[in-house]
């Protein structure tokens, strides 16, 4: 990393820096290391050497920083342990002051709290004795007012209690008209789910009517649909016959007529020879053939 940075480590002392203040020195020192003149941005060259310049400014920067920290992190370190050592010194004398604080003022706190007690007891007594003349005294006083006492809780138990009949009257009344008025509501919803069912019977009803009657109508649809398929394949059939029968007497006649024109051609051309060239017939026939003088009749070499 010290390749990257523009100072050597052993320049870089945490001391006298970060603590006795002598940093302006190293800032000056990076500045003139880091000086470009008449920096290039327009050429790659310049532009590689202002970003090495950079880094290098930057790499400086990460490694003071870190030296910094790692010499306050010495110092918190040492702070941190002398607090300790003072802290747990301090403790200790406080503990054992207070323990021969308590230990040398023993006897007189011992003192102290039986006098205390002996005080307590005799004001104790004092007080029993007071009370209980107080008591004799208020006695009657204490009956006659209990007297009272007693009828004015027995008028407002019984004022309670003719609260309570009435609450319990009207609520009672109150429950009766929320039971009335609930049969009321469940008799006119009874009455409602019967109309409904009876309406929903009668839709029904109506429903398989309709759904009967299309079945039937379809059924109808399909055995005329299937006669009408076979009158329509007979009357096709029925057509192809004659139109075969037709086909047949056609060519029946016209083989006959072919046939008849074939015989008169011969027989023309037969007539034409004399007794003794008839003996050779096959032979004036396929020379005719071949001349074309025979309608419909060919020869195929």
């Amino acid at each position: 990393m010290t390749e990257k940075m523009l100072i050597k480590p052993e320049q870089i002392k945490p001391v006298d820096i970060f603590i006795d203040g002598k940093y302006l020195e190293i800032l000056d020192f990076i500045k003139s290391e880091s000086l470009i003149e008449n920096p290039e941005v327009s050429t790659a060259k310049g532009r590689a050497l202002i970003k090495t310049m950079s880094a290098k400014v930057a790499s400086s920067k990460v490694f003071i920083e870190k030296a910094g920290k790692q010499l306050a992190d010495n110092e918190r370190k040492k702070i941190d342990e002398t607090l300790s050592s003072i802290n747990e010194s301090r403790n200790f004398i406080k503990d054992s002051l207070v323990y021969l604080k308590e230990e040398i003022r023993e006897p007189l706190t011992v003192w102290e709290n039986e006098k205390k007690a002996v005080e307590e007891a005799e004001a104790l007594k004092d007080l029993i004795v007071k009370e209980h003349i107080l008591a004799l005294v208020d006695n009657k006083l204490f009956d006659d007012q209990r007297s009272v006492r007693l009828e004015r809780e027995k008028l407002e138990k019984d004022r309670l209690q003719l609260e309570a009949d009435e609450k319990a009257r009207v609520k009672a009344e109150e429950q009766q008209s929320e039971k009335q008025a609930k049969a009321l509501r469940e008799k006119a919803e009874a009455e409602a789910e019967a109309e409904r069912l009876k309406q929903k019977a009668i839709d029904d009803e109506k429903q398989a009517k309709i759904d009967q009657d299309k079945a039937v109508e379809d059924e109808r649809k399909r055995v005329q649909a299937e006669a009408d398929a076979k009158e329509k394949k007979r009357l096709e059939d029925e057509r192809k016959v004659k139109e075969d029968e037709a086909l047949k007497a056609a060519d029946k006649d016209h083989r006959k007529k072919i046939n008849n024109e074939i015989l008169d051609d011969m027989n023309k051309i037969l007539a034409e020879k004399a007794f003794e060239e008839i003996l050779d017939v096959s032979k004036t026939l396929i020379i005719a053939i071949a001349q074309g003088k025979i309608r419909n009749l060919f020869i195929k070499y």
